[in-house]
């Protein structure tokens, strides 16, 4: 995809621990791949290994789509216990909102228009079901956008309006890029000012979705696309499972501006959702990455996460 320049999509494991991926970045990090397409950024080691305290901003909300209970309690038990394990952890106040990185996203992404570039990336094969929605909101005709946004919730209605059928122009496209970059200085900007060495947050506001309704709940995505819009590297680690008492998402708790058709989803996902695992998200600025693998691992040794995911367990049952 041609957005990929813009907002490329990030390869890296899925593993066991920590460790596994710091092994990971170690083989990959080699100067025989440097002769081909590699940029030549040896593994950092002594910086993996450094025993120094860290420096940690967290955030409980990106201000779009608010966290479930579960979400927020990982971050503040992984806050607390870093914190009693002597490193510094403060507040990050975020230099711009998930209103307006998600809406970057889905502006840039959707600049084409009517997702051509997905469909032409099927070659004739049929879209799975899971993508109807936003390939209808896709294809909405451009003089029916204003009434559908006053009859929609305040979230849709924002993301209808960031893009067209048959696409944006040239200019405003480029206009797009031009606020991709502002905000990649004011996060910069905004962790250097901190003197911060990690920023930890909610991995999802949700733990896992149930099989089928992703293509309605991509709104809930907004904390995994921020490290790649930024460009820098980032991890999850696993620290906590739903509680029974965790199994809800009730529009009292939430923002009245995101009372809507996701909070309903959001309330689906919840259902029945004890024992599920709940991850916590780790990024570093970019080039960063031994620092960040070094945070998660630190997060990995105070999590002692060791329970089997009873829910899942259930289901393969």
């Amino acid at each position: 995809m041609g957005t990929a320049i813009a907002i490329p999509a990030v390869p890296g494991p899925i593993a066991r621990n920590v460790e596994d991926c710091a092994l990971f970045m170690k083989a990959i990090c080699n100067p025989d791949l440097w002769k081909f397409d590699g940029p030549p950024l040896p593994f950092n080691e002594k910086e993996y290994e450094d025993k120094t305290p860290l420096k940690v901003g967290y955030f409980l909300t990106d201000g779009w789509f608010e966290p479930c209970a579960a979400a927020k309690r990982a971050v503040r038990e992984t806050i607390c216990s870093l914190t009693n394990s002597g490193h510094i952890c403060v507040p990050f106040d975020l230099p711009t909102s998930g209103w307006e990185t998600y809406g970057l996203l889905v502006a840039i992404n959707g600049a084409d228009g009517n997702l051509c570039q997905y469909v032409d990336a099927l070659e004739g094969e049929e879209m799975i079901e899971s993508y109807q929605t936003l390939r209808k909101a896709a294809n909405l005709p451009n003089f029916l956008r204003p009434l559908v946004q006053r009859l929609l919730d305040k979230r849709r209605a924002h993301l209808i309006g960031l893009t067209r059928s048959g696409g944006t122009t040239v200019h405003e496209y480029f206009q797009r890029c031009a606020e991709l970059i502002s905000m990649r200085d004011k996060w910069t900007k905004a962790i250097n000012d901190a003197g911060l060495d990690v920023i930890i947050h909610p991995a999802l506001p949700t733990p896992a979705l149930p099989h089928g309704i992703s293509g309605d709940f991509t709104g809930a995505f907004s904390y995994t696309f921020v490290a790649n819009m930024l460009l820098w590297p980032a991890g999850v680690v696993p620290v906590t499972t739903v509680r029974e008492n965790e199994q809800h998402y009730r529009y009292e708790d939430i923002p009245s501006n995101q009372r809507d058709k996701m909070a309903d989803l959001a309330a689906t996902v919840m259902r029945g959702s004890k024992g599920l695992p709940i991850n916590v998200a780790i990024m570093a600025p970019a080039f960063c990455d031994e620092t960040c693998l070094k945070a998660m691992r630190e997060v990995q040794k105070i999590a002692k996460f060791e329970e089997e995911p009873k829910a899942y367990k259930n289901i393969a049952n």
